[in-house]
């Protein structure tokens, strides 16, 4: 959903996405900020997903609930 939407965006500025970023803010206000590189400049929601969920993966279990998500994607014209 959110992917779709950051896609829809990206598409409609002539643009592709590079990298994707993802910063958590626990309960506490700990904050941790993870990003990647995609393979190749794309438009394609799934490709944004898996590049969303690369920095994340190691960290999928949480030690304390979420107060905050931030997903911000660089792009690159095409």
């Amino acid at each position: 959903m959110l992917a779709e939407e950051l896609c829809r965006e990206v598409i409609a500025a002539g643009r592709r996405v590079i990298r994707v970023a993802v910063k958590v803010r626990n309960a506490s206000f700990f904050t941790q900020t993870r990003g990647s590189t995609l393979r190749t400049p794309t438009t394609d929601p799934a490709e944004v997903r898996r590049g969303h969920g690369r920095p994340w993966r190691a960290r999928a279990q949480a030690r304390q609930p979420k107060a905050a998500v931030d997903v911000t994607v660089r792009t690159t014209f095409q």
